[in-house]
Protein backbone atom coordinates (compact mmCIF):
# COMPACT_ATOMS: atom_id res chain seq x y z
CA UNK A 1 0.00 0.00 0.00
CA UNK A 2 1.36 3.58 -1.30
CA UNK A 3 2.57 5.39 2.56
CA UNK A 4 -0.15 7.86 1.80
CA UNK A 5 -3.70 5.43 1.17
CA UNK A 6 -4.46 5.45 4.34
CA UNK A 7 -4.26 9.23 4.77
CA UNK A 8 -5.92 10.02 2.01
CA UNK A 9 -9.07 7.52 2.86
CA UNK A 10 -9.06 9.47 6.19
CA UNK A 11 -9.74 12.69 4.38
CA UNK A 12 -12.11 11.62 2.13
CA UNK A 13 -14.13 9.63 4.62
CA UNK A 14 -13.99 12.81 6.89
CA UNK A 15 -15.01 14.51 4.21
CA UNK A 16 -17.80 12.50 3.09
CA UNK A 17 -19.04 12.46 6.84
CA UNK A 18 -19.35 16.23 7.52
CA UNK A 19 -20.65 16.39 3.46
CA UNK A 20 -18.03 18.69 2.14
CA UNK A 21 -17.09 18.17 -1.19
CA UNK A 22 -14.48 15.56 -2.36
CA UNK A 23 -11.84 16.88 -5.29
CA UNK A 24 -11.62 14.65 -8.03
CA UNK A 25 -8.33 12.99 -8.51
CA UNK A 26 -5.94 15.10 -10.48
CA UNK A 27 -8.36 17.95 -10.53
CA UNK A 28 -5.54 20.26 -10.70
CA UNK A 29 -4.72 19.04 -13.81
CA UNK A 30 -5.37 20.99 -16.93
CA UNK A 31 -6.63 17.65 -18.83
CA UNK A 32 -8.98 17.38 -16.33
CA UNK A 33 -10.85 20.46 -18.40
CA UNK A 34 -9.63 18.61 -21.83
CA UNK A 35 -11.32 15.72 -20.78
CA UNK A 36 -15.24 17.41 -19.77
CA UNK A 37 -15.03 19.53 -23.29
CA UNK A 38 -14.55 16.61 -25.02
CA UNK A 39 -17.11 14.32 -22.74
CA UNK A 40 -19.50 17.27 -23.69
CA UNK A 41 -19.01 17.25 -27.26
CA UNK A 42 -18.96 13.51 -27.65
CA UNK A 43 -22.43 13.80 -25.62
CA UNK A 44 -23.94 17.00 -27.30
CA UNK A 45 -22.39 16.25 -30.68
CA UNK A 46 -22.01 12.67 -31.58
CA UNK A 47 -25.07 11.27 -29.44
CA UNK A 48 -27.11 14.25 -29.88
CA UNK A 49 -27.71 14.88 -25.89
CA UNK A 50 -28.87 18.70 -27.51
CA UNK A 51 -32.03 17.28 -28.33
CA UNK A 52 -34.17 16.28 -25.45
CA UNK A 53 -37.49 15.23 -26.03
CA UNK A 54 -40.52 13.76 -23.97
CA UNK A 55 -43.01 10.92 -24.94
CA UNK A 56 -46.17 10.39 -24.95
CA UNK A 57 -45.55 8.02 -21.49
CA UNK A 58 -44.86 11.29 -19.33
CA UNK A 59 -47.08 11.55 -16.64
CA UNK A 60 -46.08 15.15 -15.92
CA UNK A 61 -45.02 13.98 -12.55
CA UNK A 62 -41.82 16.28 -11.67
CA UNK A 63 -39.46 13.82 -10.49
CA UNK A 64 -37.47 15.08 -13.56
CA UNK A 65 -37.29 18.38 -12.41
CA UNK A 66 -36.84 17.90 -8.81
CA UNK A 67 -34.00 15.37 -9.55
CA UNK A 68 -32.02 18.04 -11.54
CA UNK A 69 -29.02 19.26 -9.88
CA UNK A 70 -28.88 22.22 -12.21
CA UNK A 71 -32.14 23.27 -12.13
CA UNK A 72 -32.79 22.58 -16.09
CA UNK A 73 -36.07 21.48 -16.20
CA UNK A 74 -39.51 22.79 -15.94
CA UNK A 75 -42.41 20.85 -16.08
CA UNK A 76 -45.97 22.56 -16.97
CA UNK A 77 -48.90 20.80 -17.04
CA UNK A 78 -48.77 19.99 -20.85
CA UNK A 79 -45.47 20.01 -21.39
CA UNK A 80 -41.78 19.80 -20.25
CA UNK A 81 -39.14 22.63 -20.92
CA UNK A 82 -35.71 22.01 -21.03
CA UNK A 83 -33.30 24.75 -20.43
CA UNK A 84 -29.66 25.22 -21.87
CA UNK A 85 -27.68 24.89 -18.75
CA UNK A 86 -27.74 21.11 -18.76
CA UNK A 87 -25.03 18.89 -16.64
CA UNK A 88 -25.35 16.16 -18.76
CA UNK A 89 -25.46 13.71 -15.64
CA UNK A 90 -29.07 11.72 -16.74
CA UNK A 91 -30.71 11.54 -13.95
CA UNK A 92 -33.73 13.21 -15.25
CA UNK A 93 -33.90 9.94 -17.87
CA UNK A 94 -32.50 7.17 -14.85
CA UNK A 95 -35.27 8.39 -12.07
CA UNK A 96 -38.17 8.82 -14.45
CA UNK A 97 -40.50 6.48 -13.32
CA UNK A 98 -42.32 6.02 -16.89
CA UNK A 99 -38.73 6.32 -19.14
CA UNK A 100 -40.47 9.20 -20.56
CA UNK A 101 -37.45 10.89 -21.66
CA UNK A 102 -35.02 10.67 -24.68
CA UNK A 103 -31.94 12.29 -25.82
CA UNK A 104 -30.47 12.38 -29.10
CA UNK A 105 -29.74 8.76 -30.26
CA UNK A 106 -29.69 7.35 -26.44
CA UNK A 107 -32.17 4.07 -26.22
CA UNK A 108 -33.74 3.80 -22.55
CA UNK A 109 -34.39 0.31 -21.66
CA UNK A 110 -33.78 -2.22 -19.03
CA UNK A 111 -29.60 -2.05 -19.24
CA UNK A 112 -29.66 1.35 -19.26
CA UNK A 113 -32.34 2.72 -16.72
CA UNK A 114 -30.28 2.23 -13.42
CA UNK A 115 -30.76 3.57 -9.76
CA UNK A 116 -28.84 2.79 -7.18
CA UNK A 117 -30.90 0.63 -4.64
CA UNK A 118 -29.07 2.62 -1.39
CA UNK A 119 -30.67 5.78 -3.25
CA UNK A 120 -33.97 7.11 -3.71
CA UNK A 121 -35.22 10.43 -5.36
CA UNK A 122 -36.26 12.03 -2.61
CA UNK A 123 -32.25 11.98 -1.58
CA UNK A 124 -31.38 13.32 -4.10
CA UNK A 125 -34.29 16.28 -4.12
CA UNK A 126 -33.18 16.82 0.02
CA UNK A 127 -29.18 17.78 -1.41
CA UNK A 128 -30.82 20.50 -3.67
Amino acid sequence: MHALMPQTVEDISSMVLEKRSVPLPGSGSPLLGVNGKIASFVLRKIFGTERKRITSDCTHCGICERVCPVNNITVYDDNVSFGDNCADCFACIHWCPEKAIRYGILKVNSKSHYTNPAVCAADIMAQK
